[in-house]
């Protein structure tokens, strides 16, 4: 589960950014599994980061998804785009709204932690963010 200490956070988007990257090969803050964001230009920054709902009972976007294109490995949700049908239930159903949505190429963005090491984490300049062993 990544973790954060969001008083560290210079609002820089860099996780936003290498986030957007891997999924869909180019920066575009709408297609990332993690959110960095203000309510007004000083306010403060709140951050929404898919996997924060690690260790609950549920996963309400698993278990919204009809056609099972989400499933639970090990506490991480996995994310199979050939069940995908673009429905959107698990970007609405996210307590975190952190399930990213790329229309250019119709893909949900999900957090897979990066195969166990995410570049959010490896690239944030002020080590906001960490990996909790679970």
């Amino acid at each position: 589960m990544i973790e954060y200490q969001i008083e560290k956070c210079v609002f820089c988007h860099l996780c936003e950014w290498v986030c957007s990257v891997r999924a869909v090969e180019q920066i575009k803050p709408t297609a990332t599994a993690i959110k960095v964001q203000r309510s007004d230009r000083f306010g403060p920054v709140s951050l929404h980061v898919c996997n924060l709902c690690e260790g609950r009972e549920t996963q309400a976007c698993v278990e919204v998804c009809p056609t099972d294109a989400l499933t639970l490995d090990g506490g991480v949700v996995k994310f199979n785009q050939q069940e995908c049908i673009a429905c959107l239930d698990c970007a609405d159903a996210c307590p975190e709204d952190a399930v990213g949505w790329d229309p250019a190429s119709e893909k949900i963005i999900i957090c897979d932690l990066c195969g166990g090491s995410p570049l959010c984490v490896e690239w944030c300049p002020e080590d906001v963010l960490s990996l909790s062993a679970g």
